[in-house]
């Protein structure tokens, strides 16, 4: 048994097992102490990280980008539809009305004016002179865009008749770039 006298005249005993409590307590505090800072780090909030194997194409991938940009910049993205007869796959982008050129099948015979109402990476509703048949495949150019720019395969997919003109909703016969989503509006 050992004995020392602190300086405030406290005395500190110390028997044969008290060596072997204080090795015991610093390996409990350390045990505590671990568990502890480990339970932070898990509550801690992470970056989200994409799966490895999530489709990075498409329109879900482009819904995602504009999401995140719009909160990049400090804006709220808007509400999602929840009418079930929503069915397209890209958002529209009204405004910016453009003029074009509809043509049946030989674009420089038959070309009539025509404006642009809305836009999507899927397709365009255009508001033309005359009705044309769903299903009819139209050729769609930007009026004021060069003429050597290509003309634009559409399918009518409807046809209505609202003030006076016709509405055509059309889908875009293939994928198109950027560039030339950029000459409608």
């Amino acid at each position: 048994m050992l004995a020392a006298t602190a300086a405030n005249g406290i005395e500190i005993v110390w028997s044969g097992d008290t060596p072997l409590a204080l090795i015991g307590m610093a390996l409990l505090t350390v045990i505590v102490a671990v568990a502890f800072f480990a339970q932070q780090q898990a509550s801690t909030p992470r970056s989200p990280r994409a799966p490895a194997t999530v489709d990075r194409s498409g329109p879900e991938a482009e819904r995602i980008a504009r999401r995140r940009l719009l909160e990049a910049r400090g804006l709220q993205p808007p509400p999602q539809f929840e009418n079930a007869r929503e069915r397209r796959q890209w958002l529209r982008r009204q405004g910016n009305p453009v003029d074009v050129l509809i043509a049946a099948d030989e674009p420089s015979v038959d070309a009539t004016r025509g404006t642009v109402l809305d836009r999507s990476r899927g397709g365009l509703c255009l508001a033309a002179l005359g009705p044309a048949p769903v299903g009819t495949i139209l050729k769609v150019r930007a009026a004021d865009a060069p003429e050597v720019d290509a003309w634009v395969s559409v399918e009518v997919r409807h046809c209505q008749e609202r003030d006076g003109r016709w509405q055509l909703g059309c889908k875009f016969e293939q994928k198109l770039s950027w560039g030339e989503l950029l000459l409608f509006g």
